[in-house]
């Protein structure tokens, strides 16, 4: 009975999702062919997010995930037009933000990944200086827009299928499932769409790290996903590239001469008389007449019709803005002056500079692979703890399928975490953690005498692209002299594996073929 009820309101919910949809498609001036578009990315998700919530775990709820799509539609898009394919063309999108307006072929998940990115913001984390705000970002954007058409790129209602083909920057990806690891979706989400401008989103995950962690993990973390952005946007952007490089010059050249401070304050101490001299030229031409007049023909001649300035009023709009830069200027040659001032100033300058410098790095592509597996294996660390922190079967199985997911997220378009050699060693250790956490809680039914030999059996449902693990049954069985183990999902054989190890028939706790469920339900 209870059954029946839970489909009967899962019907309901899936209609209210279709109505509120196609009334707020009903205010909109789409075409009739965008409209099925958007109902068929929703009816598809519907479809898939039973099992994209089982296998992920720390996801939004159906209700929240389908709420920020129709509030995407609603709020920021205005115009989607559905591009007809070429023969052998790759599906894409384009985004116009200040029109509202979408473009793209006929594919829902296109649609989803615009529709994702045309409400995202530019400026999200609060960080100084903005070349580091401004880098992080864009990561965590585009790791945004990926996630979002993970339930339909991955799952298709019946079977789970990590997908490489429409991922759009693997490592952005990468880093975003990170995250949402190591926090929850719920601040990763706010921190994303940034709707709140009076909470700082990335002091709130500051505080998360340290208080699930610790802060010397909050710091080595932050320290990668700083330096892995900026040397990602500098491998794809070459403008930012060159803005760097042209800051790191500035500031290089700054602390050469605060590291002469006799020299310094003298060559400050003139800048400030120079820029005085400024300030106290422009208040004389704007308190006299004739000198506004004369400096309107000075600065006029000889320039062409379009660079000329129209009038005095406009002239005086230009001094006084120029005074105000003078005066900001001014301001920082006397914080120079002032000691305490000079101190801070220079910390600041030498805690940029370090991320400056990251520009000039040659070896681009290795030093960003290098630093995203050292998050990988924060992440691993991470997950090891909270295992062995595991009270109870609910936590521990939730940490074990955490670390399959884990496993199984694309490192590149053609590798796995769990095949990345230099994390090889630390994944195992992790699961083995887990294993033992979860005999330890006795969520595992026992399969050998030797919890040893149970471990390196069980480490193999890692490998496993089952949606529900505690349906999974295994078999031991003996072929000539090898011993395997079959892995079986409802009846149908998921896997068999060779088991490298010695086994004697009174080492089990099992009959050989013979089935058993893995956990103990």
């Amino acid at each position: 009975m209870a059954i029946r009820k839970e489909k009967l309101l899962e019907k309901i919910v899936k209609k209210d999702y279709n109505n509120d949809l196609e009334e707020i498609l009903a205010k909109k001036a789409f075409s009739e062919e965008a409209k099925n578009l958007l109902l068929d990315s929703l009816y598809k998700t519907e479809n898939a997010y039973k099992d994209y919530k089982t296998v992920k775990r720390n996801v939004p709820t159906i209700e929240e995930y389908t709420q920020n799509i129709m509030m995407s539609v609603k709020k920021c898009c205005d115009s989607i037009k559905v591009i007809k394919p070429k023969i052998g063309e790759i599906p894409t999108y384009s985004i116009d933000k200040e029109n509202k307006k979408i473009e793209c072929f006929p594919s829902a998940k296109q649609i989803l990944y615009a529709l994702s990115k045309i409400q995202k913001h530019d400026d999200i984390i609060r960080v100084e200086p903005d070349f580091i705000n401004y880098a992080m970002t864009n990561v965590l954007n585009i790791g945004n827009c990926n996630n979002s058409i993970e339930p339909i790129r991955d799952f298709n209602g019946y079977a789970w299928s990590p997908s490489t083909y429409d991922i759009n920057d693997f490592y952005c990806n990468l880093i975003y499932q990170d995250l949402n690891i190591l926090s929850n979706y719920k601040l990763i989400e706010e921190w994303v769409d940034n709707n709140d401008d009076m909470i700082d989103y990335y002091e709130l995950f500051k505080t998360d790290l340290e208080k699930k962690y610790s802060r010397q993990f909050q710091k080595e973390i932050l320290e990668l996903l700083k330096t892995i952005s900026i040397l990602m946007e500098c491998k794809k952007n070459k403008l930012y590239k060159e803005e760097v490089q042209k800051r790191k010059k500035d500031v290089k050249k700054e602390l050469d001469a605060m590291e002469d401070k006799l020299n310094y304050v003298e060559e400050m101490s003139k800048l400030k008389k120079k820029i005085t001299e400024k300030i106290r030229k422009i208040d004389i031409i704007l308190s006299d007449k004739e000198k506004i007049s004369k400096e309107y023909e000075n600065r006029n001649k000889g320039l062409p019709l379009s660079k000329k300035i129209f009038s005095k009023k406009v002239l005086k709009r230009i001094l006084s803005n120029e005074r105000e830069e003078y005066l900001e200027e001014l301001k920082k040659c006397n914080e120079k002056l002032n000691y305490k001032s000079f101190i801070k100033i220079k910390k600041e300058y030498e805690y940029e500079y370090q991320y400056l410098i990251l520009a000039e790095v040659k070896e681009i592509e290795s030093e960003i692979e290098n630093r995203l597996i050292h998050l990988q294996k924060r992440v691993l660390q991470a997950l090891k703890l909270n295992a062995k922190n595991s009270n109870n079967r609910d936590q521990i199985n939730n940490i074990i399928y955490e670390i399959r997911y884990f496993n199984l997220l694309p490192f590149d378009s053609k590798t796995k975490i769990k095949d990345v050699s230099k994390l090889k060693k630390m994944i195992t250790t992790t699961m083995n953690v887990a294993i033992e956490k979860a005999y330890e809680l006795k969520s595992f039914n026992e399969i050998f005498k030797d919890t040893r030999k149970n471990v390196d059996v069980l480490k193999n449902i890692f490998k496993l692209k089952v949606i529900k693990l505690e349906d999974i049954e295994l078999k031991i069985l003996k072929e000539k002299d090898e011993f395997f183990v079959q892995f079986f999902d409802d009846d149908v054989l998921d896997e068999k594996i060779k088991l490298d190890m010695q086994i004697n028939k009174k080492d089990l706790k099992i009959r050989l073929n013979r089935k058993i469920k893995v956990f103990d339900l």
